[in-house]
């Protein structure tokens, strides 16, 4: 069994050289295009959300902001006050925020492994910038589609994180009192944490650009969107969307604009995350975190959300929303992505001044 591993991660390796050395500029295309996509939508949208969290949690506010849920946080979901607030900070952050707020709650003793371990599998959301700013803005501009996507999206978590309470073992009580320090002095630190999020994220969907842009050259996704289409009576074209959004999320503003039919799709989308997505929380959690564990909650919080999206689709009338012409992610941007180059500029400027400071301080 391995060695058929082996030799088809090798075969794989051969082809993806292949498909590099003859189709270079379709490739790097692919790859400008991600890289535009980051400059002109992901980071502006959700710079600012990781910023406030990292502070939230360097100075410790949220030990203090899940003290009044503490009831439900212990009763229902069988965590600490403290992972209540991380739970919910996740939600409103973003995808790698989540994961990294919970490897910072288990190093700073707020939680415990098994707590970690299942708050991995719900701490997990595109948060509303992504999903306003971004993919409901896009594909359902002038309307609440992106308020009703985050609730479906919201629900699935909620749900997930409560069956997984079913049989977890109580919270035990802490004879130690929680402290927090807000100052100036955790600015830099929660700027630089967050700048180390972004600027990985970037890094990933850009390689993911050029993996998608392979595996497209390939034929491979659009002989399984063509026979799936056939199967499901459904347009190969949209099938073949969805299969680049589980590659990468960001794809999902390439999906057909003010298809309704569509939006319960989306919401299952944006909770399942993607498998670009699945490999920078890989990167940014610790020994708790479960692979296989993640991929069968985030299938099932995908299916609840799908499913929440559908009900709440009763009651938001989005038929009387004008359809409006298809818009295109970077010739037609209005924005300028100069000041987006400046901001990794200065993120890359702070990193590093971080890390000359560490130096000095070991006595390299």
């Amino acid at each position: 069994m391995k060695k058929i591993k082996n030799i088809f991660y090798a075969a794989s390796i051969v082809t993806a050289v292949y498909f590099c050395l003859k189709y270079p500029k379709d490739i790097g295309e692919s790859v400008e295009n991600s890289i535009n996509r980051c400059m002109t939508l992901i980071i502006p949208s959700m710079f600012i959300f990781m910023c406030i969290t990292s502070f939230i949690t360097n100075s410790g506010l949220h030990r203090f902001l899940g003290r009044p849920l503490r009831f439900i946080s212990e009763k229902f979901f069988r965590i600490p006050e403290e992972g209540l607030a991380v739970f919910i900070l996740s939600m409103i952050a973003g995808y790698p925020a989540g994961t990294k707020l919970v490897a910072d709650s288990f190093k700073n003793g707020d939680i415990n492994g098994e707590q970690a371990k299942r708050m991995y599998c719900f701490c997990f959301s595109s948060g509303p910038a992504f999903i306003s700013g971004t993919a409901a803005g896009i594909l359902y501009p002038n309307s609440n589609a992106g308020l009703l996507i985050f609730l479906s999206v919201t629900a699935g978590n909620i749900i997930t994180a409560l069956i997984l309470s079913i049989n977890a073992p109580k919270v035990a009580k802490k004879n130690k009192r929680n402290i927090t320090s807000v100052s100036t002095g955790c600015i830099i630190p929660s700027v630089k944490s967050a700048s180390s999020a972004m600027i990985q994220m970037c890094i990933m969907i850009a390689a993911f650009g050029g993996f998608c842009c392979i595996l497209r050259l390939t034929g491979i996704l659009q002989y399984i969107s063509i026979f799936t289409g056939n199967i499901l009576n459904k347009n190969p074209d949209e099938i073949y969307n969805t299969l680049m959004t589980i590659l990468e999320i960001s794809n999902i503003v390439n999906l057909p604009q003010m298809n309704i039919s569509l939006m319960p799709v989306a919401a299952s989308l944006l909770s399942f995350g993607g498998i670009c997505v699945l490999m920078q929380i890989t990167a940014l959690s610790d020994k708790n975190f479960s692979i296989k564990m993640f991929i069968r909650t985030r299938l099932i919080a995908a299916f609840i959300s799908g499913t929440a999206c559908r009900f709440l689709l009763r009651f938001l009338n989005m038929h009387n929303v004008k359809e409006v012409v298809s818009y295109n992610i970077i010739s037609d941007n209005k924005y300028s992505p100069l000041p987006t180059i400046f901001l990794i500029i200065m993120m890359i400027m702070l990193l590093g001044t971080f890390k000359n400071s560490d130096k000095t301080k070991a006595g390299v």
